[in-house]
């Protein structure tokens, strides 16, 4: 039976619309018409290039026309422009990491990183002369991001932060929100430490109960750091802060900023590479709350973590998995297209379908390395955190639990 004209369109379009709006578990049943159509379009192509002279003078044109070449040393050029510029970034960083590893070699690390002195600290912020030390509140507190994810993630990500506002002018602490109601991905933690009694005072308001308090926070031992240890944060920064979750007491008779700032340095020394996504400043701020805050604050500081980890998955992951392959499925549908409009047409249309396969193609084949890359560092970056977790839980036995994101509580025989 022969197809009319009607009918030769609704087929194609169906079939187009199929390879286009591939459900996901037909993905197989896509890849197969794919490759059939890709054979049939060689074997009738080449039919047809043999036995048109027209036809076999325009794809020469096409193929080795001076436009193609131009093409390909513009992207030459970029990949080459590309590599250069890294380089020249790259460059001023080459003696710092020279010495480091010498450092590393002769076991000077300790040397190498800054201490926060004892006297420095109670200098700054000297106990009240009291013969019991006043109990200190440990408060996570999180602002805008201070440093970037990525080039491919900041631009896919698209939705904005839009925190519950915290009432700065109120005296009552308890009508701060809660942080786990409005948690996003890409902020910057701290840990801060609070007096008890000033926190519960109803004489002095929210910002000013922060004001003067030491906060320990982390991102690097880069040159842009800003977190190198426990610091009061002017007005300015205070004023940044977008979420606060108390944490619970710490416990113990000794002086809490004290033993904060040992923590801090321990784990500094133990943390290893900073990885913005993988490894960053709030998984340093939540260990550190979990070593220094008493049992009953444990459940709140795993809850807290595993949100991160799956708003690490949501936000960054999983969106740039499925931003690449919704390319490559473009691509792929767009070259199918433009071969059935070349066929359609006997070959007439070949001058504008042209270009547009040859571009679809390499959209859909770049998209598809890209996803392969990214899935391949994905594994690479999660094997560091792997380690890194498990070179602390060396150290520190008890964040077994947080570092799992297990769903059940941790045990109190941890913290015994």
């Amino acid at each position: 039976m022969a197809l009319g004209q009607v009918e030769f369109t609704v087929l194609l379009t169906v079939v187009s619309g199929f390879l286009i709006f591939t459900p996901e578990r037909l993905v197989l049943l896509r890849s197969l018409c794919l490759w059939a159509v890709s054979v049939l379009a060689a074997w009738h192509g080449y039919a047809f290039w043999k036995a048109s002279p027209w036809a076999h003078r325009v794809t020469s044109a096409f193929t080795t026309g001076r436009g193609l070449e131009d093409i390909a040393d513009l992207a030459w050029n970029e990949a080459v422009g590309t590599f250069v510029d890294q380089a020249k970034q790259n460059l001023p960083l080459i003696p710092r990491k020279c010495v480091e590893f010498v450092f590393a070699a002769f076991g000077w690390t300790n040397v190498a990183r800054p201490r926060v002195s004892e006297a420095r600290l109670r200098a700054r912020h000297p106990v009240p002369p009291a013969r019991i030390p006043p109990r200190y509140l440990a408060i996570l507190v999180t602002t805008p991001p201070i440093h970037t994810y990525g080039p491919v993630s900041e631009k896919l990500y698209t939705t904005a932060d839009e925190p519950k506002p915290i009432p700065w002018t109120s005296t009552d602490a308890e009508t701060v929100p809660s942080m786990m109601t409005s948690l996003a991905f890409r902020r910057h933690f701290a840990l801060c430490l609070v007096d008890e009694k000033v926190w519960r005072s109803r004489k002095t308001t929210v910002a000013e109960k922060l004001s003067g308090q030491l906060f320990w926070d982390y991102c690097g031992d880069s040159e842009t750091n800003l977190g190198a240890g426990p610091s009061s944060w002017p007005p300015s920064r205070i004023a940044q802060i977008n979420a606060l979750q108390v944490l619970g007491v710490v416990p113990g008779k000794g002086d809490a900023t004290s033993t904060c700032t040992s923590l801090y340095n321990r784990l500094r020394d133990l943390w290893g590479e900073y990885l913005n996504i993988w490894w960053n400043d709030a998984d340093f701020a939540l260990v550190l709350a979990y070593l220094l805050v008493d049992y009953a604050a444990a459940p709140l500081c795993c809850a807290i973590m595993r949100r991160m980890q799956d708003l690490r998955d949501t936000e960054v992951t999983k969106a740039r998995g499925e931003a690449w392959r919704r390319n490559a499925t473009a691509g792929a549908g767009m070259f199918v297209g433009s071969w059935v409009l070349t066929v359609a047409t006997g070959g007439l249309a070949l001058p504008l379908t042209g270009p547009a396969m040859a571009g679809s193609f390499l959209s859909a084949v770049g998209s598809a390395v890209t996803e392969d890359a990214l899935k391949s560092a994905e594994l690479t970056r999660g094997n560091q955190r792997r380690e890194a977790c498990e070179r602390l839980q060396k150290h520190f036995p008890r964040l077994q639990e947080l570092l799992a994101c297990r769903r059940e509580p941790p045990s109190k025989e941890a913290f015994l």
